[in-house]
């Protein structure tokens, strides 16, 4: 596809992206899952979750690096031809749309639940559609240079709060060590993973790089640093222990027992400014990934003729999905393996055929 140079991001930007792109959610749910399985190792799962992620993002990398100047959607109709070059893409576009309603929908519920109690999720899911439809139209470089303002805040923000709740903290919430041996260590690790290989992005915005070399370097760095995020969002284990489990929104209460002193309290609703706007941001980029790879497989002269369209179909999704509770079940028990479909075992095929093929031909 023919990218224009004023419409490029620089690596840092993209860098910034994938992390706004990942913690903005993996914080609201992930500690209450990974406490379920892993609870007192939940560092553990973590630590081997950042490890098998960084593993399996070589491999999406190298299959990227193979064709940087062509979308996932473009390149699988090179390796595969197009019927399940096609097919492949059209995969993608419902992993990408699965992922914009889906966040959309955790966005209001938290809004919602922990909030406004009666607020209209309606009105809410149709001004936070309208304002994605905005910032898509307007490209990805405009979404990096807003997440770019915003994420430092957010990280000060973490960091602030973190630093707050340490006369919280009890070690002993992590003790004893592998009190429930290594299965329940790997089931954490599954979870962590299946948030952290979001970074499969980069086979869509990898033609939107300035420096193609960096590709590396960029989802590597970011893995680990998000890595180390979790680490601190596992800190709500170390606070509230077996209790975290049974909590919805673990994140939300570690920021609201988080004061200093009896001048400075409820800093969740700080933080839930910045916290609504990541979310925002994360549905802007899948959004827009879905668009650009609409345009790709079904061979669209741009995809701004389907900002409308798919806006709608997000919001209606996202509003018409079951019970919470049954988004939790899914989130938990079948986002892992949907994610390493798309991260993994999909990418590992097109790469392994691409080498054969260029084999072949060399031969």
């Amino acid at each position: 596809m023919n990218i224009k140079e004023a419409d490029k991001i620089s690596p840092y930007q993209l860098l910034l992206l994938l992390i706004t792109m990942i913690i903005s959610t993996a914080d609201i749910f992930l500690p209450k899952f990974v406490a379920e399985e892993a609870m007192r190792d939940s560092w553990l799962s973590v630590i081997i979750g950042t490890i098998f992620s960084i593993i399996v993002a070589n491999i999406f990398i190298s299959l990227g690096k193979r064709f940087p100047n062509k979308t996932l959607g473009e390149f699988s109709c090179d390796i595969l031809g197009k019927p399940l070059g096609k097919l492949v893409g059209i995969f993608y576009i419902y992993f990408y749309l699965f992922i914009s309603w889906a966040v959309l929908r955790e966005l209001l519920e938290l809004y919602v639940m922990s909030f406004n109690n009666e607020a209209p999720k309606l009105f809410y899911g149709i001004v936070a559609v309208m304002i994605c439809m905005y910032a898509v139209s307007k490209g990805v470089k405009s979404i990096s240079v807003v997440n770019a303002i915003l994420l430092p805040m957010g990280m000060v923000t973490l960091i602030i709060i973190a630093i707050f709740n340490i006369p919280l903290t009890n070690i002993n919430n992590f003790l004893p060590f592998l009190y429930e041996g290594l299965p329940p260590i790997f089931k954490g690790a599954l979870l962590i993973q299946a948030w952290l290989l979001e970074t499969v992005v980069i086979l869509v915005y990898l033609p939107f790089l300035k420096d193609k070399k960096k590709i590396r370097g960029v989802t590597i760095l970011s893995i680990i640093l998000l890595g180390l995020t979790l680490l601190v969002g596992i800190l709500t284990i170390s606070v509230f222990g077996e209790i975290t489990e049974k909590m919805v929104f673990p994140a939300l209460y570690y920021v609201r027992v988080a004061s200093f002193g009896d001048f400075l309290e409820r800093l969740d609703i700080l933080f839930a400014g910045v916290w609504i706007s990541g979310i925002l941001i994360k549905v802007m980029i899948f959004y827009h990934i879905a668009l650009v790879e609409i345009s790709n497989v079904f061979s669209l002269k741009s995809y701004k003729a389907m900002i409308i369209p798919v806006g709608i179909l997000i919001a209606i999704m996202s509003l018409t999905t079951n019970r919470l509770s049954d988004i939790l079940s899914f989130l938990h028990f079948i986002w892992p393996f949907f994610s390493l479909t798309a991260s993994f075992l999909i990418p590992s095929v097109l790469l392994i055929v691409s080498v054969i093929r260029k084999k072949r031909e060399n031969a």
